[in-house]
Parts: structure tokens; sequence; C-alpha cells
């Protein structure tokens, strides 16, 4: 029996810092170079994209591969733009972002034009460097990295981050850090590591006996420790949540078992940020989303990173593009 608990939760362990690693996607995945998306509207028109692969370097010196998927220049109308950061989950990499993009720089009336996508790699995921991932708290640094180079770039306007899971928890962490997140949009994120870890050791338990519980869940923080070098005690993105000021759209499966609905019904009490929403859809961890979420992630980024704060701007933008006249009701 020591000897099976034993491995039971060294599994566990690898489960949360070094699950199934989705590094033999080629970028050739990631679809051509340069693409073309029909708007959402009824004008049948069609928009021209540009992706654009690059590197950056997190602040522990790790390899950070990433893909910034923009308007082509010609049809570029401001020099800044919104950007929404996409967060994959802890066996995810970049490529779970293409929905996203799909979704975002086509949607709506002209906003095509309107908002962009990043995407990159966590450290230790992907083709990114890094041997571990650590389910918020070294991501939280990557994505701190990343908004330090998009904002260096003086292209971006707003920043938005849409997470998946472990990118979900650290969207959270991240937003309650950095007052410059605009809206934030969260699938599936988790309370705290601490009580994820006790729930998965519950769903074994009906050969452990109830007294390794409490023991295991020490056994599996202490080997974290001494294997990725961090406090699963420290990552606990509800003692965030109440820091946070950005709107956030929470989504959850309600047939959930790995990361239950109750984590986000948790989380979204204790958000500090207003408006606040939980959509509950059906579907489990890593169940397909309905086109519904989608659209209401599409309204969420465009009205806060878009239209809100500048309305008259972006009305100016459309009859640039569709050369009609605006007609405003009173």
């Amino acid at each position: 029996m020591p000897n099976r608990i034993t491995e039971t939760y060294d599994a566990l362990c690898d489960l949360i810092i070094r699950p199934e690693r989705h590094d033999t996607y080629d970028e050739k995945q990631l679809g051509p170079k340069v693409f073309s998306l029909a708007t959402t509207n009824d004008d049948s028109s069609s928009r021209h994209y540009c992706r654009k692969d690059l590197v950056v370097y997190n602040s522990r010196g790790l390899m950070l591969r990433c893909s910034h998927f923009e308007p082509v220049e010609s049809q570029r109308r401001t020099e800044r733009m919104p950007c929404v950061i996409y967060c994959h989950g802890n066996c995810g990499s970049r490529i779970d972002a293409l929905p996203s993009v799909e979704v975002l720089l086509p949607f709506g009336f002209v906003a095509v034009l309107l908002i962009t996508v990043f995407a990159f790699d966590f450290s230790g995921s992907g083709l990114s460097e890094g041997e571990y991932v650590s389910l918020g708290f070294y991501e939280k640094q990557d994505v701190g990295d990343v908004v330090t180079y998009l904002m260096g770039t003086k292209r971006v306007s707003k920043l938005g981050l849409w997470g998946r899971s472990m990118g979900a928890a650290t969207s959270i962490i991240y937003s309650s850090l950095d007052p410059c997140i605009s809206a934030v949009v969260t699938d599936s994120p988790f309370t705290s590591l601490h009580e994820l870890i006790h729930e998965m050791v519950l769903g074994i338990q009906s050969w452990i006996p109830r007294a390794f519980i409490a023991a295991g869940v020490s056994m599996v923080g202490r080997t974290i420790q001494t294997r990725a070098g961090f406090d699963i005690e420290l990552n606990t993105p509800i003692r965030y949540a109440s820091r946070c000021t950005a709107p956030i759209l929470m989504g959850h499966g309600v047939q959930d078992t790995f990361i239950r609905i109750s984590h986000s019904e948790k989380l979204l009490k204790e958000y500090g940020g207003s408006p606040k929403t939980l959509v509950e859809m059906e579907g489990g961890h890593n169940s397909s989303r309905p086109e519904s979420f989608y659209n209401q992630v599409g309204e969420f980024f465009h009205y806060w990173l878009v239209w809100k704060d500048n309305f008259v701007n972006a009305f100016k933008i459309v009859e640039q593009l569709h050369d009609v006249d605006i007609i405003t009701q009173t």
C-alpha cells in the first residue's frame, strides 16, 4: 500500500507540473502567415490579416514562442490597437488560441480592424523553453513579460486577457497586479492550487485511507516545491480576486470534474471588478465551447476594449471603412 500511494502522488505531481506537453506541433499548424476572414456582419466582405511569429525572453531568461495576429498594414486604420492576450491551459499551446483569433478579429460591424490577438506558449509549455508549468505562479511572470513587450512596441492601446484553466487562473492573478488590464475572460479557473490538489486526492480516495488525504496534499506540495521551485500555498487566485478591478466574463462547464464549477462561483463572489458574469455551459473541462459563448466573449471584449470610452472615434472608422452615413437616433 505505501508504495502504491507514493506512486499515485508522484503521478499527481506530474499531472500538475509536468502534464503531457504539446511540443510536437509545427508553426505551420498556426495557419498561413497572411490570411482572410469574413466579417460577422451582413456585407459579405472579408479582411486581410497577418501572423507575426516572434520570441520574447521572460524574466527568468527563458525563451517564449509567440504569435501576434493583426490586420495587414494596408488595412490598419490606427497605429495603436487593443490587444487580447490568450493564455492557454496546462497541456496546451498557442495553437489553442486559434478559435479566439477567428472570433475576435472578424467580430462585429468593423471590429475586424479594431482588435488584435497575441498568443504564446507559457514557459514549460509548447515550444517555449522551461521544464515545468506552475499553474499560475511563474505563468503570471510570463504574462507580465509579454505585456512589457507589447507596450514597448507603441502599437497597443488597451489590453485584455483570455485564459483557460491554468491560463484562466493566471489571468485573474495577473489582472490583480496590473491596472492596465481593461477586461478579462476566464474559462474554468481554480480558486487555489491547494484546494485543487485536495479535490484530486479525494477523487482517488476509494482505496486511499482518509487519514492519508491531508498528509498526501502536503506530500504533493513538498514534491512540487523540490522539483519546480514554488510553494503551492502561494498559488491562490482567490486571494487576488478581490484586488481585481477589470470587468470579467467567466465561463465554466457544468460537467467539469477536473475543476468544478464551484471554483468559478467562489471566484465570482470574491472578484473585485465590475461588471462580473458567470456563464454556465454544457460540457466538461476540455469540451468545445458553444458558439453562443464565443459570441458573448466577442461582444464583451469589443465593448470594453473598443467601444467603451471611444464611441465617437469608433464610428468615424466605420464611416471610413463602409462609406456610409452614421445615423444617431435620439
